[in-house]
Order: structure tokens, then sequence, then C-alpha cells
């Protein structure tokens, strides 16, 4: 009984818990003063849900993405509109946008390179990559990439990477826990910052909002790593907190980067097993894509306000691999809400509708929108096999069921869904003909593709494609098909409600 007391005590006394509590009081707040009222306003909040669902009608968003909210606002006038107000709107403040916009002009553009010449403009996939130049993300040879298809495997290269700086090293990450994984790093950081190599770290304010102390960054100042909590969690209730910084990314001295789907913490390389094995991935770069990664980070880190004056003696270090042997195209980018909401599912999207042969997924959430649904199945109805390998043990119970949900209607197209037995995919990439590719940080998921900040790899025909096949090969072999069958079998109709409840909501998962 003292060990229950214990946990709940502890449970309760969590900053996370405590803005839990402040957000659902406000809602109940909210709805209880509307209920009080709603003889006199009803009319007014009935005019209100229509003049909201009349703007996202006319909004520049997806159909799929509109149907998503406009319904929940119909059915619901006071939850479905104050939800809206609330996650819908996935903009940043006006004044952040405007400076992120000339941080791209300085940091991306201002650092652009000549289009390597001996890439065959014929090729199909080539589209993909002057999409992301239009967006101001430059395509690179003279790369060095690796795939890692264990987080593991990737941890061990990052600690033997970090100790090699000289100059800087750049984190960016959405969790970072006290842990095995971090204290090896810290290690690193702390004998880095105290030789004068410049540390930066950013993490975000919600993913380690039950993991790390409120002014844990002051802790990390005083050992010389410089550091930013990125969008604090007020306690009111405002239309930016569902905007995260999901990235996870690495650069050190701006020759040598990582991007990943795993964060800083125990469970990412199975010291602390909780659902089977856990798989994650990422990929390793040196050469002269790291400097789109170098620009994504100080972009980020002049997020709020100014803290830099002269960028360029991050860009102005020699470049090595010159001459490597993997002189694929390799082209970073990163994508969220305001200038880049969406780029990341307009990759996936073009990446599916260029395949030829075959198209696999690796996804630990499956919440896709109308576009990537249909975009499945025209290429399975078109002949070309469409594999989705998912988690057969997953972390959120609730995405799990709303997730499974969609897998019937993509079986009955003949798109081919996988379950990964050993335990959890967390892994986020997307290999199209064994020759083209992302790697990154994003889920198949609303969330990833509206209102988070995230970051990928798009390759073509480099040494970690090539990894990333093998692995695809491997990972296929320790997994089982999904048949119709399986998802036809009776469910509780309680079960088959909170499922069809849940898509009601599909945008906040």
């Amino acid at each position: 009984m003292k060990n229950i007391i214990k946990k709940l005590k502890k449970i309760t006394t969590t900053r996370f818990m405590w803005l839990c509590i402040l957000i659902i009081l406000q809602i109940i707040l909210f709805i209880a003063m509307a209920s009080i009222f709603s003889s006199r306003i009803s009319i007014a909040l009935e005019v209100l849900s229509l003049v909201i669902a009349v703007w996202i009608v006319n909004d520049k968003v997806t159909d799929t993405h509109k149907l998503a909210w406009v319904v929940p606002i119909l059915a619901f006038p006071l939850i479905g509109g104050l939800f809206y107000l609330i996650f819908g709107r996935q903009k940043v403040p006006n004044k952040k946008n405007i400076r992120f916009l000339k941080l791209k002009n300085e940091l991306i553009i201002n650092n652009r390179k000549e289009k390597p010449e001996h890439i065959d403009e014929q090729q199909r996939f080539v589209r993909i990559a002057n999409f992301l130049e239009g967006y101001s993300f430059n395509r690179f040879i003279n790369t060095e990439t690796r795939y890692f298809g264990e987080a593991e495997e990737a941890f061990t290269e990052m600690l033997h990477a970090l100790k090699t700086a000289q100059k800087y090293i750049f984190l960016e990450f959405f969790i970072v826990n006290f842990s095995y994984m971090w204290d090896a790093i810290l290690e690193i950081l702390k004998e880095k910052a105290a030789a004068g190599v410049e540390v930066r770290l950013i993490y975000d304010d919600i993913g380690c909002i039950d993991r790390l102390p409120t002014k844990y960054f002051m802790e990390l100042k005083k050992s010389g790593i410089l550091c930013i909590v990125f969008n604090k969690a007020s306690l009111f209730l405002n239309s930016y907190l569902n905007s995260r910084d999901h990235r996870k990314i690495i650069v050190i001295d701006g020759k040598i980067g990582f991007v990943s789907g795993f964060n800083i913490a125990d469970e990412y390389i199975n010291k602390l097993p909780r659902f089977g094995h856990w798989k994650d991935s990422g990929v390793y770069l040196e050469g002269e894509a790291v400097q789109s990664l170098t620009a994504m980070f100080l972009q980020m880190w002049n997020y709020d306000k100014k803290y830099d004056s002269n960028f360029k003696e991050y860009f102005n270090l020699e470049q090595t691999c010159e001459n490597t042997a993997d002189n694929g195209l390799v082209q970073p980018f990163c994508s969220g809400p305001g200038s880049y909401q969406r780029l990341y599912e307009y990759v996936y999207l073009n990446l599916i509708y260029s395949a030829q042969k075959e198209v696999i997924v690796f996804t630990p959430y499956f919440v896709p929108s109308g576009e990537f649904l249909d975009a499945c199945k025209i290429a399975s109805q078109s002949g070309i096999s469409v594999k989705i390998v998912y988690p057969k043990v997953n972390d959120k119970w609730y995405i799990n069921l709303l997730s499974r949900s969609y897998f019937k209607q993509l079986i009955e197209e003949n798109v081919e869904v996988y379950e990964y037995l050993p335990g959890f995919i967390h892994a986020k990439s997307m290999l199209v003909d064994g020759i083209v590719g992302v790697v990154g940080s994003a889920n198949i998921d609303y969330r990833s593709f509206y209102s988070q900040f995230e970051v990928g790899v798009f390759m073509y025909n480099t040494q970690a494609i090539v990894e990333l096949k093998t692995d695809c090969t491997n990972t296929l072999q320790q997994c089982h098909r999904i048949t119709l069958e399986e998802c036809v079998r009776p469910r509780r109709l309680g079960i088959r409600f909170l499922a069809s409840l849940f898509r009601l909501f599909r945008p906040l998962f």
C-alpha cells in the first residue's frame, strides 16, 4: 500500500500532471460557463461553430483535414470549436514565422551550391529533388552516407563522432531523459565544452516535461553547454501548445551529421525493455550535405529571438569527402507549421507516385490523411507492391486502436500490412524501388505532417539506401502479414465505437 501511495504521490506532483490538470480544468470551466448561459448564447454558439466551419472550408489545408475538423465542430459545437481553436490552427506566431523566413534566406539560400552536374535530370526521382529545391533545400553529392537499422549501432557511432569535435557540437532532440544514453553523451559534451568547443542543445519542453527538471537548462549552462527549451508549455490554453520540435539532429563541426527517429533515452537503445525489442533507425552524413543540417539547427536556435550575429563561421569550415565513392544524391530537408507545413507528406506522396515496383514504409503510428491513403491504394491498384510495416506492440494504446482501424480498407486494396513481431518498430522511413528513400523523424500522422517540426534526408542511389534496402529485407522476415480475416474479426461494440470516436478527432493524433 505504501508503494502505491508513493507512486501516486510521484505522479501527481509532476509538472506534466499539473499541466494536464490545469488544461482539463480550463476546458471544464469553459463548457460549464457555456452550459450555464446556454439559453442566452446557444444561437451565438451555433453561429460561431458555423463561422469556424466556413473558415476551415475556405482554408488552404486539404479537404481531408477540413472534413476532419468540420464534422466534430458541427457535432459538438462546444468541444469541437474549442479543440480547433487550440489544436487545429497549426500556425506559428506571425513574428516568429517572419523571422523563420528571414533566417531561411540567410542560412539556406545564401549557402546554396550549384546543382551536381552528373545527376541525370531525366531520372523520375529528380522531380522530388527539384521540388525540395523550390523550398530552398539544396541537393548534394560528395557526401558519405551510412544507415543504421538499430539505434544501438547509431548511438555507438554518435559517441565516437562527438569525441572528434574540434569547433562546435549542435544537438536537437524532442526528448532528453536522465539515462545511460544521456549520461554517456553528457560526459563528452562537458569535456568538449571545457576544452573550448562550442556546445549547443535544443530540447522540446513537452517532450521532456516529465523527464527533466524545469530549470535543467541552467544546470547545463554551468557546465558550459548552451541550451534552449523549445516552446515552453504555458499553463493557459493557446493555439501554439501543439507545435512541437520533434526533430532529432546532431551536427559536429559542420562536417558530420546524424538524423534519426530516436530520442535520447534508454528505451531507444533497448536498455529499458518495455515493448519487446525496440527497433529504430538513423542516418550518418559526412561531407557537403551536413551544411543543410547546420542551417536547420541555427534556424531553430534563432526561432524565438536573435541570438547570433554572424553565421558564416559555421559554414566556412573545410568540407570533407570531396572524392567519396558515395556520389549519390543527398538532400536534407525539414518541415513544420507555417512555411513548411505538409512538406514531409508531399515528399512521401511524390515518392509513392514515382514508384514503379515497390514501396516499403516503416512507421510506429499510422493515422494517414485521405491523400496518403489514396496514394497507397492507387499505387497498389497499378501493380506496385506497397508494404507498410507497423509494430506488433505499441507504446500508445489509443493511437494503436486508431491506426489499426485503417488496415482493413488498405488490405482490401491489396496493400500489404505487416506487424513487426519482436516488439515495437519506431523507425520512420520510406524506400521506393530499392534505390531512393527517406529516413527521418516524421510519423505517418497528422501531428508530424501538420503541427510538428520534423527533419528528414532524401537520398537517391547512396550507400545508405543500399543498407536501408538490406534492413527492409531482414525486417520483413521478422514480420507477420496481416490478413483481411484478422481485420474483420468480431470486436466488442465499445472498442469499435471508441475507434470511430478517435477518428473524429484524428488531427489531434
